[in-house]
């Protein structure tokens, strides 16, 4: 997952003085030899405080779209070695939360659903989940203006 800050603004809100856009994308890979369901609603992201507290919590959407015409479905499966993107923008995040967030924390296993095989699913019912290159957690680089 990667996450960045933009465009900080001044903002007319009583109490918070600049606010910022918040936009990532993360990758969801099947790393297994069979399908895996993974959820139309992909992990949220949190940021976190220095002691691990919950300071912001952002949600994320799949850059997936069905045919036209057609609902989303509750889940999409993933083939062996595919991969889905995510993304999360929120805009108009306080500053002052940016400044408490110290890392954006994101769990991969909340993505994945099961195996789509039934045999395979009720021989393996746990997907086997890693953790993205660097870990679960990416640390927040943002300075505030004149910092």
């Amino acid at each position: 997952m990667n996450i960045t800050v933009t465009n900080e603004r001044y903002t007319t809100v009583a109490g918070v003085l600049t606010e910022v856009d918040v936009i990532g994308q993360g990758i969801i890979r099947n790393g297994t030899t069979v399908p895996v369901y993974v959820y139309s609603s992909p992990p949220s992201v949190e940021g976190l405080d220095i002691n691990g507290r919950l300071t912001t919590y952002l949600d994320t959407d799949l850059d997936w779209k069905p045919a036209p015409g057609e609902p989303r479905p509750y889940q999409v499966t993933l083939q062996p070695g595919q991969e889905l993107t995510y993304s999360v923008t929120r805009n108009g995040l306080s500053t002052r939360t940016l400044q408490q967030t110290t890392a954006w924390h994101v769990k991969p296993e909340d993505a994945v659903d099961r195996y789509s095989d039934f045999d395979t699913y009720n021989g393996c019912f746990e997907v086997p989940v890693t953790a993205p290159p660097g870990g679960t957690s990416i640390m927040n680089s943002y300075k505030p203006w004149g910092q």
